[in-house]
């Protein structure tokens, strides 16, 4: 039903339901229909956000980082904190693997200081620390790994957190 008022709600499902699928070809088509037939949705950054993850798993980062850039600024300019942080996130993880060690860095401590989901936080700054240490700045990194209790109560993860500074 095109006229329904919940076609970005499906298209949005749809194309999530594609990508757990691993039909990253199919979920890039729904995500581009969302943003081309609903540009004013409420759906749109999510909508973005999940486009590009779809690139990143089709292999194509360079524009997986564009609307990433792009993304971020509009979702704080717009106050969605939790896109946003997602996509530093996922900026971070993008430049660790290209590799562009310093603007990871940048990315994951951004989302850090969003007011963001804290599962969001905690897995940006344990990544954080983790890069501090493949860079061999090992004080700095002891000194993000004591961080990563300030996001979470999950006794596991400061566990790992507190014997990776150890290390």
């Amino acid at each position: 039903h095109p006229l329904s008022n919940f076609v970005d709600d499906a298209l949005l499902l749809i194309g999530k339901s594609y990508f757990y699928q691993g039909e990253y070809v199919k979920a890039e088509r729904k995500f581009l229909e969302l943003n081309e037939q609903f540009p004013s949705s409420s759906l749109t950054l999510e909508s973005r956000l999940w486009l590009a993850r779809t690139l990143d798993r089709l292999k194509r980062p360079e524009e997986s980082i564009s609307i990433l850039i792009s993304l971020s600024d509009v979702a704080e300019a717009e106050g969605e904190d939790e896109i946003a942080a997602q996509a530093y996130l996922l900026l971070g993880a993008l430049y660790e693997l290209q590799p562009d060690q310093d603007k990871a860095v940048g990315q994951y401590a951004r989302a850090t200081e969003l007011d963001a989901d804290d599962e969001v936080s905690t897995e940006a700054q344990f990544r954080l620390a983790n890069l501090y240490f493949s860079m061999g700045r090992f004080q700095k990194s002891v000194e993000e790994y004591g961080k990563v209790e300030q996001y979470t109560s999950d006794a596991n993860i400061i566990f790992q957190a507190e014997l990776q500074s150890a290390v």
